[in-house]
């Protein structure tokens, strides 16, 4: 009988194994599906003239968290790239509405305002990037 038991306990671990695995296969797609969505919504924001910062709430918990190791390593390299152009633009857009809040004449605000475009642009181009490789 405890041969029995032994072998009931082992399928019901392997059962939990599986479920646990798939369990977490799902949530890792899950996250994965949520930063593609944002980066597209990033994507279309960088082709706007306006200066806004841009908000990711699932990269905020990345950000804390890390990028889940189950994410394919270019994948998981691409998304880390196209987020720290995402933090970058955000500052420099904080920057440059800062500084044109205090002095709108000065005309350290031309060099902002170039920095806030270079940074968009690498914002745009890092997440067209990650989008291609998803994609395809």
């Amino acid at each position: 009988m405890s041969h029995f038991n032994y072998i009931l306990d082992s399928l019901s671990d392997l059962g939990q194994l599986f479920f646990w695995n798939n369990r977490e296969e799902k949530k890792t797609k899950s996250v994965e599906n949520d930063l593609i969505g944002e980066l597209r919504d990033i994507l279309k924001g960088s082709r706007r003239e306006s200066f806004n910062e841009i908000p990711s709430p699932t990269w905020t918990v990345i950000r804390a968290r890390g990028i889940p190791d189950r994410f394919e390593p270019k994948l998981r390299k691409a998304l880390s790239e196209a987020f720290v152009f995402f933090d970058d633009y955000n500052y420099k857009v904080r920057q440059y509405n800062e500084y044109r809040l205090a002095d709108s004449g000065d005309p350290k605000l031309g060099d902002l305002e170039y920095h806030v475009r270079v940074a968009n642009k690498k914002l745009g181009d890092s997440a067209e990037r990650v989008i291609d490789m998803v994609d395809s």
